[in-house]
């Protein structure tokens, strides 16, 4: 009877927590609670409201959010840091971002496993998607003979995974390298920024410096930790 009491609790409190929304950070932490978005800048802002009061987030520190069924992941596009609302999250994932001006995800964009992004908006839109998946040369040949719709991107998407997932794998080492050195670069930016203002800097900044591996920048990262630490 305990046994059948225990299991019922907990599912019961699965089956809750699966409902709520929540916010995991870049250090990995779980939050809980209401979730609202925001663009602000260059940046997109995620508000959640906790227990222990109200907290805001940059897309980049964080891992991922849910609200409501939606889940939503950390981007960089047009050199912003984003939001983008999942569709689908194939080889080619495919998201809605904030519109500029706006907290509506309603945009959708094309996302690589390179990184590279395209607007996924009806003008040119053949001609514009044969240059993104121009690393595939068998879908590029399908679309400029209008042998699939580049509307159709479920089956583009498709086919591009069948023939050229192995050839997109081929540049990942250096793109990741490359979205490291931007995120880096946008991390200094912001501890920076505090320093000038004479503010504290937040312990996941530090975490966060610590963590980055940076061919040839070792000893700078070193020299900086030093001089945070004092």
């Amino acid at each position: 009877m305990k046994f059948f009491l225990f299991a019922l609790l907990l599912i019961t409190y699965c089956s809750v927590f699966s409902q709520e929304d929540y916010l995991v950070t870049f250090e990995g932490d779980t939050l809980t609670g209401k979730i609202n978005f925001r663009r602000e800048n260059v940046f997109d802002l995620a508000s959640i409201k906790t227990s222990n009061g109200r907290k805001e987030f940059r897309s980049y520190q964080t891992r991922s959010a849910k609200k409501g069924e939606k889940i939503y992941l950390p981007l960089v596009y047009q050199n912003r840091n984003v939001f983008g609302e999942v569709i689908s999250n194939d080889i080619i994932g495919r998201f809605y971002v904030m519109a500029e001006g706006g907290n509506q995800f309603r945009d959708e964009i094309l996302v690589k496993r390179d990184k590279s992004t395209m607007s996924f908006t009806s003008l040119g839109l053949r001609k514009r998607l044969a240059a993104f998946l121009s690393d595939c040369p068998f879908v590029v040949k399908k679309l400029e003979k209008k042998e699939i719709q580049a509307s159709d991107i479920e089956t583009v998407i498709s086919i591009y995974k069948e023939q050229c997932s192995n050839q997109s794998s081929l540049l990942k080492a250096q793109v990741e390298t490359d979205n490291e050195l931007f995120e880096f670069a946008q991390l200094i930016i912001d501890i920076q920024q505090k320093l000038d203002a004479d503010q504290d800097i937040p312990k996941y900044m530090i975490d966060a410096l610590r963590r980055t591996e940076i061919q040839g920048l070792e000893n700078k990262i070193d020299k900086l930790l030093s001089q945070l630490d004092n």
